[in-house]
């Protein structure tokens, strides 16, 4: 515990030289948006960025030495630097979209971390024999906050724009029962709306070039990794999950699907150049992984010029609706992405649309026969994730009792515990 503690103010002081060093070439591409100069301004900057953050790092590094990290030894200079109000933790470079219309921001404001005075000094074996958890630290009062602005409830998110409060059903939390949230019921009108506004985008969408298609997907995982703390907290709280799990691995991979789905559309002119858009995408997606099912859903669609309608489980909307919003933020067309909420008669109006040209559904086996025999004939492309229990192949060779933890660990780890 202590040594957490020196190496964590160790890092903020190293954090705060940097960031006071590189504070003015920052400036010059704080505040810009992918619609206008983002890539250019930042391409100029780049240069000038490295060479002080490379000048930083050497000046800390040339003057804290390793016994000043053991003991916390800081010279004052350095402390004074990196410890003036300010200094680091408010000079993050920031978007020029309002902050009001923005979500809660990706870090959290200093005094949600603990002082290193403050943290108990416990040891391994009281740990051993009580088992009890560490505070996270992860705070969840700026989640708390954004659901209580929503009161009212959520609308959905259809043509860029989030519609009224319809007749809402409860969000709880699975950990606790408390209900955290009220989301709108779709209906087959909703659908409707929403089919249409994603068809007449569609045709604007998959005229952009992959290269203008790829700065967008590339703004989503952006923003995405900006807010990544405040996901990870608020998919915990809707789905159940361990934070680590939503922190360490859900978010990551949602941003680094926009990423790597970014990279294709922008080689799929030349790579793919016989491949056309399949039009409006109607996605059905469940509980287990709600946002990372969410990208593996809508990154590959928009890489490729499709335009989408995508319905989150009822049980945890609340991701799939913050994705929405930050849709807005970065200023993705109007139509592109539209995200109604509501249960299995919400998907059923979804596959029923005639204006739907794909459906892809991740669900169980019994509803992904009803949706095949609904679409049969039809002439709707279907992509079906269907109810699987880890099925494994094990050779006559094979290390039983690692095969044994194999099965174990892939159908029972996502349970929540």
């Amino acid at each position: 515990a202590g040594g957490y503690r020196l190496a964590s103010q160790a890092q903020e002081i190293t954090i705060g030289a940097v960031i006071r060093t590189v504070e003015g070439p920052l400036a010059g591409i704080r505040g810009q948006r992918p619609s206008d100069t983002a890539y250019t301004g930042a391409a100029e900057h780049l240069p000038v960025v490295w060479v002080a953050l490379r000048s930083a790092m050497r000046r800390v590094l040339d003057e804290v030495t390793l016994a000043d990290v053991l003991t916390g030894g800081f010279p004052e200079h350095v402390r004074a630097f990196a410890e003036e109000p300010g200094a680091w933790t408010d000079r993050w470079p920031t978007s020029n979209v309002s902050s009001s219309t923005m979500l809660p921001g990706a870090m959290p404001p200093a005094t949600a971390t603990p002082s290193p005075e403050d943290a108990p000094m416990t040891s391994i074996a009281d740990l051993i024999d009580t088992m009890d958890y560490g505070p996270a630290p992860e705070s969840a009062d700026i989640v708390e906050d954004w659901l209580a602005g929503h009161e009212a409830g959520f609308g959905h998110f259809i043509d860029g724009r989030f519609t009224r409060p319809g007749d809402t059903f409860a969000v709880s939390n699975p950990a606790t029962g408390e209900t955290i949230a009220h989301v709108t019921q779709g209906t087959a009108a909703d659908v409707d709306a929403a089919v249409k506004a994603a068809r007449g985008a569609q045709g604007r969408w998959a005229g952009l070039s992959g290269h203008k298609r790829a700065r967008w997907l590339y703004a989503l995982a952006r923003r995405i990794q900006q807010h990544a703390r405040f996901l990870a907290v608020l998919e915990t709280i809707d789905n159940g999950k361990p934070i680590r799990e939503a922190r360490d691995i859900d978010v990551p991979l949602v941003a680094r699907h926009f990423y790597h789905h970014a990279g294709w559309a922008e080689i799929a002119e030349t790579e793919f150049s016989d491949a056309k858009p399949v039009g409006v995408c109607g996605q059905i997606i469940p509980w287990n992984f709600p946002l990372l099912m969410l990208a593996w859903k809508i990154a590959p669609a928009l890489a490729a010029g499709n335009t989408v309608v995508l319905k989150p489980a009822e049980y945890t909307p609340l991701t799939a609706l913050a994705f929405a919003k930050i849709c807005d933020e970065v200023g993705l067309p109007r139509g592109v992405v539209n995200i109604v909420t509501g249960d299995g008669a919400t998907g059923a109006a979804i596959v029923a649309h005639e204006g739907i040209d794909k459906l892809a559904f991740t669900g169980s086996t019994d509803v992904g026969r009803l949706i095949r025999r609904e679409t049969a004939g039809s002439g709707k492309k279907l992509t079906l994730e269907l109810g699987g229990k880890s099925p494994f192949i094990v050779f006559a060779d094979a290390d039983l009792d690692a095969a044994v933890e194999g099965v174990v660990d892939a159908i029972w780890f996502n349970q929540g515990q």
